[in-house]
């Protein structure tokens, strides 16, 4: 599908997910090919977050959805269902922004501006991921009719990995110790020959034989 890619990245024992996402508009010229493709490219995200949530990672969905929430229009409608059913939370929406809108656009005399690009989270209190902040940039060196998102975050696990183990190693035999290897080897040729000399070596299966 040429509008959804995805990766998983782990580092330091920390897992999570991030799709990216570039959604066909509601072209008025060909609209059920456009909603057709809308919505197979919802439900192939829908498989990515149920994988996410078998391997118990977080997820990263993020890009350009060409639909905004807090509109009305056809395919507005349908990612807000989408983001009710699948629990998902604009990440925007959680900070103050200096600037509303993602996209602006010229159509003849009218100036329109919407929030299309988004980064959604699920929205979990027991999710590992805390977001400390995110940031429409209103940046004018972007020369794109479309606005950047900053999103800062870390992981709330307290060990990323296994916490190193309290057991306390066994002794180590040094053999490399000359004293050491004799002595073993004289105490294994001791044993052998106890029964190499012995014409019935089951007499010797009684025996408790011990090393010092």
């Amino acid at each position: 599908n040429r509008h959804l890619s995805y990766v998983q990245i782990k580092k330091n024992g920390f897992e999570f997910m991030i799709i990216g996402i570039y959604m066909p508009f509601d072209n008025s010229k060909k609209r059920d090919e456009s909603l057709s493709t809308y919505e197979m490219t919802l439900n192939l995200i829908s498989t990515l977050i149920s994988k996410a949530k078998i391997l118990d990672i977080p997820i990263f969905i993020l890009g350009d959805f060409n639909a905004d929430p807090n509109r009305n229009n056809r395919f507005d409608k349908i990612l807000k269902s989408f983001m009710a059913n699948q629990n998902l939370q604009s990440v925007t929406s959680l900070f103050p922004q200096s600037t509303s809108y993602t996209y602006k656009a010229q159509i003849k005399q009218d100036i329109i501006k919407s929030n299309i690009d988004h980064i959604f989270l699920i929205n979990d209190k027991n999710n590992s991921i805390s977001i400390k902040n995110c940031l429409i940039n209103d940046d004018i060196a972007n020369m794109s009719d479309h606005n950047s998102i900053s999103c800062w975050f870390e992981n709330k696990l307290k060990y990323l990995d296994p916490p190193p183990s309290k057991l306390k190693p066994f002794k180590v035999i040094n053999f490399d110790n000359p004293d050491t290897l004799k002595f073993f080897n004289q105490a294994i040729e001791s044993q052998f020959e106890k029964y190499s000399t012995n014409p019935n070596p089951t007499d010797n299966l009684n025996d408790q034989q011990t090393l010092d």
